[in-house]
């Protein structure tokens, strides 16, 4: 099997596990501010909780429910667009040669349109959230991952 390289690069902050940039590969020290996951409250603890979510993330034990990051790894996109012309434009995001730690429904996205939701970065159950979601192509390559390690 042929390495694949990325078409873009979701990479995470070292000291946060919510924050990075999302970066096309051929540019990887560009600054578009992305997230992934919900923001992480109690995080000494490995928790990571917001009101209204049914679910919680325990990372110490590795639980894969919804609320953490996107596991680190490959991903080939997949039905990109719109539903509607107001919608946000969103790609699926298939895991290749791993199972996303048993994580389903992965996207890379824009924003939320909520506003409350998108200023405390509560608009994400793991998606990669970025403004430069559109960019992003059916069959294009993402690789998640982190800086500084």
């Amino acid at each position: 099997m042929s390495k694949v390289t990325p078409d873009f690069i979701f990479s995470k902050d070292f000291m946060s596990s919510n924050n990075g940039t999302f970066c096309p590969s051929t540019k990887p020290d560009c600054n578009s501010a992305a997230h992934s996951g919900t923001p992480t409250y109690l995080s000494p603890f490995g928790v990571s909780i917001h009101p209204g979510l049914k679910s919680h993330t325990i990372r110490l034990l590795g639980i894969p429910t919804p609320g953490g990051p996107a596991p680190p790894g490959l991903y080939q996109t997949s039905n990109c667009g719109r539903k509607t012309e107001s919608d946000i434009y969103r790609c699926n995001l298939n895991p290749i040669g791993h199972n996303a730690m048993g994580r389903t429904a992965l996207q890379v996205h824009e924003p939320s349109t909520n506003w409350l939701r998108r200023v405390t970065n509560m608009d994400s159950l793991g998606c990669i959230v970025t403004p430069d979601a559109s960019r992003v192509q059916n069959g294009d390559i993402v690789g998640v991952g982190y800086r500084g390690w």
